[in-house]
């Protein structure tokens, strides 16, 4: 046994196992970073550099072509371009108002204009040094001498008097928005007066032809509405013809002013009556006289003048008193600022 035990047995080599590999160390911009702040070092900070002009061919063609790399300065964020459409949008705004805010100055001078009477002309002269009395009426919302805008057809006048007026006295309304002398910036009542100004003295009854530039009629409506009495309503004024005649009447005391409506055919005072009636509520019956009437005492009465049956308003406190009449010849309404004046014009129908 012990024989066997010493005896020596030849065992096949077997290759011993490798010894472990070398540990390697990878770095990485975190392993650098760790580093340096293990041995006392910040941490990097970015910088910002300027790149050079790069001179390089472009590619095929002229090898002197150069291709210059925009500097940082020149490249535009998202951020910076919407800065500067918020900019842009802010001085547009700006603009619009300043422009808003001229152009409602400008209406307000301009307003001021219309409004304001003319000095030393022919209306302070004319009318108002005849009639002893105020100066022409005014309201809150004066009128111009302009032509409102109409519904109704261009027309040539033809005047309703059968008997001629004693004078004839052609005024003309500018057009509405524009302004082409000092006398287009006068009230109507205004430029009426200095039209009447040159009116004979002997002319009882003076008819006042209105007429746009283009030399048509006016339409009563829009007369009443240039003279800032619109004491018809459109309802009203639908029953007549647009072609109404204008007079004034002339006496000791100064000018009235009067209209006179012809019926449509089929129409009559009866189909009409209620409609112009309706005129006796109106606010704007004082602004039918060219003076300052101030404020009627009380309501319409009945009256006669002449022949005729009439509907008077008083205005008794004024110097001299005057009487706003209204009434029916036949087919014609009449509408008076004397009760004379009516009588005078029915004597010429």
């Amino acid at each position: 046994m012990d024989d066997i035990l010493d005896e020596k047995i030849d065992l096949p080599d077997v290759p011993s196992a490798p010894p472990p590999p070398t540990e390697l160390k990878i770095r990485t911009m975190r392993s650098d970073l760790e580093s340096m702040e293990k041995t006392g070092g910040g941490s990097p900070q970015f910088q910002s550099i300027a790149v050079p002009k790069l001179s390089i061919g472009n590619g095929g063609g002229n090898p002197n072509a150069q291709f210059t790399a925009p500097a940082p300065a020149e490249v535009s964020s998202a951020s910076g371009a919407g800065r500067k459409g918020l900019v842009i949008a802010l001085i547009i705004i700006a603009v619009l108002a300043v422009g808003i805010l001229a152009y409602s100055a400008y209406l307000v001078f301009m307003n001021g204009a219309k409004n304001a009477p003319a000095s030393g002309n022919a209306a302070d002269t004319g009318t108002n040094a005849a009639a002893g009395t105020a100066p022409p009426a005014t309201s809150s919302a004066p009128s111009s001498s302009s032509v409102p805008s109409s519904l109704s057809a261009p027309f040539i006048h033809a005047s309703l008097f059968k008997k001629p007026a004693d004078q004839t006295l052609i005024f003309t309304l500018g057009t509405a928005g524009t302004a082409t002398s000092a006398a287009d910036l006068q009230t109507f009542a205004q430029k009426l007066a200095a039209l009447l100004a040159s009116a004979r003295k002997n002319a009882g009854v003076i008819e006042v032809a209105v007429q746009t530039p283009d030399k048509h009629g006016v339409a009563a409506g829009d007369l009443l509405a240039a003279m800032n009495a619109p004491i018809l309503s459109a309802q009203a004024l639908a029953h007549f013809n647009p072609d109404a005649t204008f007079f004034v009447y002339q006496d000791q005391n100064g000018f009235w002013p009067g209209l006179i409506l012809a019926l449509n055919p089929g129409e009559s005072p009866a189909t009409a009556g209620a409609d112009v009636t309706a005129l006796e509520s109106s606010s704007n019956i004082t602004n039918f006289f060219l003076t300052n009437v101030g404020a009627p005492v009380g309501g319409f009465v009945d009256g006669t003048t002449g022949t005729s049956t009439v509907r008077v308003l008083q205005f008794v406190n004024a110097t001299p008193p005057a009487y706003f009449v209204y009434g029916w010849d036949r087919n014609y309404l009449i509408l008076s600022g004397s009760e004379d004046g009516f009588s005078a014009a029915v004597a010429r129908l």
